[in-house]
């Protein structure tokens, strides 16, 4: 594998930044019929960190902006095995896996989990988010797989930055008329110290394929996206829940992968891109309006122009003049009071040899924002699978949604 010195993009520095302040990395899980021996799982994880550069990279700090992935030689995924039997409640290795800091100094900026459960096996897979996404953690699923069936796995080119893919200037915080810059001030330390904090509850719900493709009718007969429908169930649900929500504007955040719009599906790297959605206090909407405002509200979120201008306003956090204007900025752009992050339907198929992907769980992340809930949605085998994760939870917020969305499809 070629040695990586590749400078970090700005949201890929974001993403940096914020983990200093609290455990931002994701979390995804796939469940798996039929077994292999723990000796085959780390056969096809070693194949896998071959096949993809950022599976073995740490981050170095050259000064406050100046970062950059660098590659270590003879590093190993870190695989965790749990054995349980088939009633084990498996969201509790979620939940630990979310409360594990990363390192970013130390590589491998990735670790694995593997639950076997009698003829079952649940693979966890929980990566720094500079270097990956949720659609990244499709794609390790999917070439794990591929790797346990007996496939062979070809590497690939070191991913690049969305900024270099757009030719967009890669700046930082300069020296201006002689005055020292944060480079000088905070030359290679931490910008901050991250705090402790709650384990997160999780939660999952499934919903039927029946069920599942009721909703996408529906949806489409009503001028809307299933995604659409979510984001208006899961704002209706918080409101049910939490009174207090009702006199107050929701910020829902919804991320989208920025793969097609800059042609690069294959890697495992950090393409996404991010909008927030606000729903106004006091809204007694009809459930199908809001899902089409929600429509309209995300429509263009994968352009070339959108993925220009989240990156512009992630530079603009390296050009603060002290830490504190660094904070505000990053306090401003993680608030929100829920983020739905939907894979949509899996992109590949499900038989691997002896091995059947059952389903895929999350992505999982928390943003450190105080009280936000966290919905991961993937649809497999045409089944919709919903996880829901927060420090401070609406704890009946699935079981509410869904409630909300078969009255809808009624």
């Amino acid at each position: 594998m070629k040695n990586i010195n590749r400078p970090l993009g700005a949201m890929e520095k974001i993403f940096w930044l914020l983990d200093q302040v609290s455990q931002v990395h994701f979390v995804i899980a796939a469940e798996i019929l039929g077994t292999k021996t723990i000796s085959e799982w780390r056969e096809a994880l070693n194949a896998l960190q071959h096949r993809h550069p950022f599976l073995s990279v740490y981050i170095k700090n050259n000064g406050f902006g100046h970062l950059s992935f660098q590659h270590e030689h003879g590093t190993e995924i870190p695989l965790r095995i749990v054995e349980e039997n088939v009633n084990y409640r498996w969201e509790k290795e979620l939940q630990k896996e979310l409360s594990m800091p990363f390192d970013s100094t130390q590589a491998p900026l990735v670790r694995a989990v593997l639950v076997q459960q009698g003829q079952k096996s649940i693979f966890i897979f929980a990566s720094h988010h500079s270097i990956g996404d949720g659609m990244s953690g499709l794609i390790i699923i999917n070439d794990l797989l591929k790797s346990l069936s007996g496939q062979q796995l070809l590497p690939l080119e070191t991913p690049d930055s969305s900024d270099n893919l757009l030719g967009i200037s890669n700046h930082s915080y300069e020296r201006v008329n002689g005055a020292s810059s944060l480079s000088d001030t905070l030359g290679d330390q931490p910008v901050f110290i991250r705090r402790e904090e709650a384990m997160p509850f999780v939660e999952r719900s499934q919903l039927s394929s029946e069920f599942t493709l009721r909703l996408s009718n529906r949806c489409k007969a009503e001028g809307t996206t299933v995604h659409g429908a979510l984001c208006a169930a899961f704002v209706m649900a918080a409101r049910e829940i939490e009174r207090n929500w009702k006199n107050i504007p929701i910020r829902l955040v919804s991320p989208a992968s920025t793969r097609k719009a800059l042609g690069a599906n294959d890697n495992i790297a950090q393409y996404i891109v991010s909008k927030t959605i606000i729903y106004p206090e006091k809204t007694e909407s009809a459930f199908w309006d809001m899902a089409r405002f929600s429509k309209r509200e995300l429509e263009g979120i994968s352009s070339l122009e959108s993925i220009k201008t989240n990156i512009e306003a992630s530079q603009q956090v390296f050009n603060a003049k002290d830490v504190m204007e660094i904070s505000n900025l990053l306090q401003k752009g993680v608030a929100r009071e829920i983020m739905l992050t939907n894979l949509g339907r899996l992109s590949y198929e499900t038989d691997f040899g002896t091995l059947k992907l059952e389903g895929i769980w999350g992505p999982l992340a928390l943003s450190g924002y105080k009280g936000d809930q966290t919905i991961g949605v993937t649809t497999t085998n045409g089944s919709m699978r919903l996880v829901h994760v927060s420090r401070i939870p609406l704890k009946s917020l699935l079981r509410v949604a869904e409630k909300i969305l078969i009255a809808a499809c009624t």
